[in-house]
């Protein structure tokens, strides 16, 4: 039973309403956080901060006091101290939506848009907090489109793209997909597009046939999908902070784990080095295929 509570806030009060009941938890933590109930129903804020570092410093994992002590700093408009708070009970637990669904409307806050988006794309449909991310998803895409809206209208150029087959390419619209990601192509030009949703790779070739190239574990919320000169493809696991590469045989292999929020790989084909972008340290890492031991963590 979780303990988390709503916030109402009155005109000229601004208290909060805390439920505060505890269950599983050290009983002296659950008092100093019961004591931060009460400092919050009053507005002293800081008080009930201070409270539930000390419910914290108890109980490491007292994930209720976490969420708490985030719901406040939001509040507060303290949104990087939310940030943090929240991305620790995601740490604790990558399914908790409800603090995925807060860490998306943070950055929604902050006016970064991509970094909501990120997020959003982490809670499945069939979860009760899908509803509140599909509205914050329409508003964050509204942003997005704005920012990339051009202040004047450019000059549009009729270009006739001919592939190597010498057959004219025509503008299509492919559907259906569930969380479309990334898309590579192959040396063959048969495309793949990565399904966030369904955990599925998607194959489509040059006649437009589409089937599933690969779909189930290892591969756990493809973010991001590139490709090497030997059509191995590499999917960066966002939920399960690992690169998976595929043969072109749809053979899968974990190739890094333990890479903390992986957003975005690319492949040097020329130097056939592979690139990783490491959102939660905010690094990029480099791995030399040619030589890279596959099955390891980056440690």
């Amino acid at each position: 039973m979780k303990l988390r509570f709503k916030i109402s806030i009155l005109l000229l009060a601004n208290l909060f309403f805390i439920s505060s009941s505890a269950n599983a938890y050290d009983p002296v933590a659950i008092d100093k956080y019961n004591q931060s109930i009460d400092f919050s129903k009053k507005g002293l804020h800081k008080e009930a901060l201070f409270a539930l570092e000390e419910a914290i410093e108890i109980d490491p994992k007292f994930i209720d006091a976490y969420f708490n002590m985030g719901t406040i700093y939001e509040h507060l408009k303290f949104y990087d101290a939310a940030l943090e708070v929240f991305e620790k009970i995601v740490s604790f637990n990558k399914k908790d939506y409800e603090s995925i669904y807060k860490i998306a409307m943070l950055y929604y806050k902050k006016n970064e848009p991509a970094k909501a988006l990120a997020y959003l794309f982490l809670v499945p449909k069939d979860v009760k907090e899908f509803n509140k991310c599909e509205k914050l998803y329409k508003d964050v895409l509204s942003i997005l489109d704005k920012k990339g809206t051009p202040k004047k209208e450019p000059n549009l150029v009729e270009v006739s793209n001919k592939e190597k087959y010498g057959k004219k390419e025509k503008n299509k619209i492919y559907k259906g997909f569930e969380g479309p990601t990334g898309i590579v192509q192959d040396s063959k030009g048969n495309t793949y597009v990565a399904n966030y949703l369904n955990d599925r790779i998607v194959k489509i070739d040059q006649n437009a046939k589409r089937a599933v190239f690969f779909e189930g574990f290892p591969i756990n919320g493809p973010i991001s999908i590139t490709i090497d000169k030997s059509d191995n493809i590499y999917v960066a696991n966002y939920i399960s902070s690992d690169i998976v590469k595929i043969s072109p045989n749809a053979e899968p292999e974990v190739i890094l784990k333990e890479v903390e929020k992986p957003y975005f790989v690319y492949v040097n084909k020329n130097k056939n080095l592979l690139y990783i972008s490491e959102q939660e340290n905010n690094t990029v890492i480099k791995l030399n295929l040619s030589s890279f031991n596959y099955t390891q963590s980056k440690n």
